[in-house]
């Protein structure tokens, strides 16, 4: 559904990022960094069967991960399959970072965005929260939240294992030779060791290395990103 009130669109991009928010306090959202008024407030509130609601005034969000979470029901099944339970998501494509504040994208269908504030109640952490919605704060001080603010080169050093979802092209350096031809078929696991740009140093994901047996030259060069969009499939954390 379209906004009915004006943001400010920014040209299709990657972005830097991901900005995770706990679910703590209204989080006002504001056009410029410059405003003092907020356009519209945030707000976090869970329902009656257990998951989590996300609430504007005047806003629909379309952020780039948005899920409620897992009912108290459905948790319950999950349990008794000897499963995990899933936790609520709520993740925006950061456009541009400050040190007063994030740019982030409310609406990935057009790229129009709003300003999040940095609250000195509100801890910041370089990652998001795993599969169990851990996360580790500083402990200077007692917060009563945090933003986990998450660059995508952190994000693909982490992960558990990257893999494409088209062909791909491994270079024995940026802009090098090439030395191997991939396929979307294969869908070969790969550890990320290095981030230089547009490009990423992959190697054999690491405890799955039986699925480059027979294969030659896989390891080297690859591009994870162009202007507009990210090439890889990222894989955060499996369950098994």
């Amino acid at each position: 559904m379209k906004n009915d009130v004006e943001l400010i669109k920014v040209p299709v991009s990657v972005g830097l990022g991901t900005l995770d928010i706990s679910f703590d306090l209204p989080v006002p959202l504001y056009r410029t960094e410059n405003d003092t008024t907020p356009m519209d407030t945030l707000t976090f509130e869970r329902s009656a069967s257990g998951e989590w609601l996300y609430k504007t005034n005047r806003l629909t969000l379309n952020p780039y991960q948005m899920s409620e979470g897992d009912s108290d029901e459905r948790s319950n099944e999950h349990i008794h399959m000897g499963l995990v339970c899933f936790p609520p998501v709520l993740s925006f494509r950061v456009v541009e970072a400050d040190e007063h504040y994030w740019r982030v994208v409310v609406d990935e269908s057009c790229f129009e965005t709003l300003v999040i504030h940095k609250n000195p109640d509100y801890a910041v952490v370089a990652q998001r929260s795993g599969l169990f919605g851990d996360i580790d704060l500083p402990k200077d001080k007692p917060y009563k939240g945090y933003f986990a603010y998450e660059t995508w080169e952190h994000l693909l050093q982490r992960a558990e294992f990257v893999n494409f979802q088209d062909n791909y092209t491994v270079y024995d350096a940026p802009e090098g030779k090439k030395i191997f031809e991939g396929t979307s078929r294969e869908s070969l696991p790969y550890s990320v060791t290095e981030v230089l740009g547009d490009w990423m140093k992959v190697a054999k994901g690491l405890g799955r290395e039986g699925y480059f047996e027979g294969i030659k030259n896989a390891e080297g060069w690859v591009k994870w990103k162009n202007e507009t969009e990210i090439l890889v499939r990222i894989v955060e954390y499996t369950v098994e």
